[in-house]
């Protein structure tokens, strides 16, 4: 399960990490992920389009462990020179509310929202898997 994201939502993480002192995250940012690096769900496919690879495999494509949005943000935030900054959890009520008017927003007028209901049921379904079935197919991860 690659953690594929709305349309918006990427930049949405990168505006929110480069906040100075507080960053507001839903619910506190306590959704679990498994990311997986671009350049190894490049390598997946490419190991797995060879003709001799195994074949009729359903596999989430997960990175080695599971890390909570804070600590994604905190992360992106370190890597990127930022100094420390406190995590604000936004209440779930009021991150519906928002993802409720980001669909509206879409809808309407067709632009893009940093997030949607789609989005946020994405967040809170704990993506999170086994990595031994998809290292055992691809040899890494």
């Amino acid at each position: 399960m690659t953690n594929v994201s709305e349309p918006g939502s990427v930049e949405w993480t990168l505006h929110e990490t480069g906040l100075p002192w507080l960053i507001p995250l839903p619910m506190g940012g306590r959704q679990r992920f498994q990311p997986l690096h671009m350049s190894d769900l490049v390598r997946t496919v490419c190991r797995l389009i060879d003709p001799d690879a195994p074949s009729r495999l359903i596999l989430r494509s997960v990175g080695p462990e599971p890390m909570t949005l804070r600590e994604i943000v905190l992360g992106l935030r370190r890597w990127m020179g930022l100094g420390k900054a406190r995590v604000l959890a936004v209440p779930r009520v009021l991150v519906r509310a928002g993802a409720a008017l980001g669909d509206l927003f879409r809808f309407v007028g067709g632009g893009r929202s940093p997030i949607t209901t789609t989005a946020l049921r994405q967040m809170e379904a704990d993506n999170t898997a086994d990595p031994a079935p998809f290292i055992a197919a691809v040899g890494f991860t």
